[in-house]
């Protein structure tokens, strides 16, 4: 027979915070994801990119996190960036700072999840919810 070899497996790995500078980039090419078209769509709710204009984000805050996103938006935007974060990938809590939000929208075998700076997790999650402390992280 023949000796198996046994991969180990990966640990779930997760990129930097989304700025309000890439999510501008993608919602030029991604206009069903601006701020009134996910609004009448039913996708987003009326905080939804808050003190947004089309697809430009506030003036001054383009290197800040991307917040005020729902996590529809959130699994749009990473799924050509491995998904949307898992649940359990780094960091699993945080300091909250300018640069990276109290919580993040996150996944856990797809379906809605988000975590706290403190590392509590929770599946409730409405899709279209958005909220101005809310951010997220790809994947990749």
């Amino acid at each position: 027979a023949a000796d198996l070899v046994v991969a180990p497996i990966a640990a779930a790995k997760a990129g930097p915070a989304v700025t309000n500078a890439q999510l501008s980039v993608w919602l030029e090419g991604h206009p069903d994801w601006q701020k009134d078209a996910a609004i009448a769509a039913g996708t987003a709710d009326d905080k939804y990119l808050r003190g947004w204009s089309g697809g430009a984000p506030p003036v001054g805050k383009e290197s800040a996190p991307a917040v005020a996103v729902s996590w529809n938006l959130a699994k749009a935007y990473c799924g050509g960036r491995g998904g949307l974060a898992a649940m359990d990938a780094p960091p699993l809590s945080w300091s909250e700072a300018p640069n990276q939000p109290w919580m993040e929208y996150r996944q856990d075998h797809g379906k809605p999840m988000w975590r706290r700076d403190d590392g509590v997790v929770s599946d409730q999650v409405s899709p279209s919810q958005s909220g101005v402390f809310i951010g997220f992280r790809c994947a990749k």
